[in-house]
């Protein structure tokens, strides 16, 4: 039983003197595959799997992914989708973030991503089963799970 809270204490120690490793792993302003500002658009390659758009919570965005082949766009958005992912962003400088939508493509390729919103607001896109693969890339993250 001392064992077991020892193992315990030591895996909160090194949660938390992890707050760089975990903001490279949780944080979608890091991990995102695009960034796109309210009023504009990127085009992206994606891979076919659950992508989310993260935006800092309180701030209002609306946004849609179409497929495009470089050149123009099919013109229809994608589908939103419910990513199998309960992955909830978080940083080491308190920024609370909100799911704004996620897709799922079927194909692989270019995809234009648009953003519309107030004045001065950003959205991330996250490749989910990348990011989640990353973090589990860290030894120390790994560790500290293991306590």
């Amino acid at each position: 039983m001392l064992l077991g809270g020892l193992l315990l204490v030591a895996g909160f120690v090194t949660f938390g003197s992890m707050g760089g490793i975990l903001e490279e792993a949780f944080d979608p302003r890091i991990t995102h595959v695009a960034s796109v500002d309210a009023g504009g658009e990127t085009l992206e390659d994606l891979r076919p799997v659950c992508h989310a758009l993260y935006a800092v919570r309180g701030v209002d965005v609306n946004a849609t992914l179409e497929r495009s082949d470089g050149w123009s766009t099919s013109g229809t958005p994608l589908n939103e989708t419910a990513c199998r992912s309960e992955w909830q962003p978080m940083s080491a400088d308190g920024v609370d973030f909100v799911r704004v939508a996620a897709w799922s493509p079927t194909e692989a390729g270019p995809h234009l991503l648009r953003l519309e919103g107030e004045e001065g607001a950003e959205a991330w896109l996250v490749d989910l089963p990348a990011m989640e693969q990353g973090m589990f890339e860290s030894p120390w993250i790994i560790a500290a799970f293991g306590m």
